[in-house]
């Protein structure tokens, strides 16, 4: 990708039309809807109300040190988790994507230098929310014996994330073709997940990246598990269409918190 640009143009172009560029002409070629969506979230909510109607040249490391110094004393925007810090996590990647962001501006000649190659990210003493939370194998085992006596189809759902690791949209990719019961093998190929422009509609994207595309061994007692299942709904086109996308994290947590079994998140 190579922008249109002249020495002259760091001088008059803002921070907030130059990022505009970059998320038509780089990211939204190169990146999945989801993944833009969370673009245009840190666009509007941190970094263009913050970095806007600066001009290019006059980003400096002193204004973007102060940036992560208030990203440090600042709560989450999202609806659900006010007054929350945000975590470290998020500062990473809120500030990696001005650091892209500069970087392509570097690339074609729009600045001279990379302002943010000379700030360091210390993050390394900061509270991080987003830290792995996990159980013990005693832990495990009990709440596998639990989530077996429940009624509910999600469990199906959660047995196989615990038991194979796949990510959320990697399991509602599945499709009963995937998976061989008598090999106790099964094969990531795609994802499915809610289309970030239509709530109410799920959509079929490829996997994250090369990398993501595999065989995998499965334990037996989750293939008798899947057996049961297959019984109640072989005719599905994708293995647990059923299962609503949206609310499963939110009955898993539920479902820990009426059961008294440590609280970890659906991808932990």
């Amino acid at each position: 990708m190579k922008v249109t640009s002249t020495s002259k143009l760091s001088n008059i172009i803002t921070f907030k039309e130059f990022s505009k560029i970059w998320l038509t002409k780089y990211a939204i070629p190169n990146c999945t809807p989801p993944v833009i969506k969370c673009y245009e979230y840190n666009l509007n909510n941190w970094l263009n109300p913050y970095f806007g109607t600066y001009k290019l040249k006059d980003i400096s490391p002193i204004i973007i040190t102060n940036f992560i110094i208030l990203l440090k004393e600042s709560t989450t925007k999202y609806k659900f988790r006010k007054n929350k810090k945000l975590s470290a996590g998020s500062i990473k990647k809120i500030y990696g994507m001005l650091r892209t962001i500069l970087q392509i501006a570097f690339q074609n000649d729009i600045i001279f230098s990379n302002p943010c190659l000379k700030v360091k990210l210390k993050l390394k003493n900061f509270p991080n929310e987003n830290r792995l939370h996990y159980w013990t194998p005693e832990e495990y085992k009990n709440a596998i014996t639990i989530l077996h006596k429940e009624k509910s189809d999600n469990k199906y759902v959660i047995e196989f994330a615990l038991k194979t690791g796949l990510r959320r949209s990697e399991i509602f990719g599945l499709k009963w073709e995937d998976i061989d019961l008598d090999t106790n093998s099964l094969f990531v190929n795609k994802t499915r997940q809610k289309n970030p422009n239509n709530n109410y509609q799920m959509q079929v994207m490829s996997c994250k990246n090369n990398s993501s595309i595999r065989e995998i061994a499965i334990p037996i007692s989750l293939s008798h598990s899947i057996r049961n299942y297959f019984i109640k709904y072989k005719n599905n086109e994708f293995i647990f269409e059923n299962i609503d996308y949206d609310s499963l994290t939110a009955w898993f947590r539920r479902w820990q918190r009426k059961n008294g079994i440590k609280q970890i998140r659906f991808h932990d």
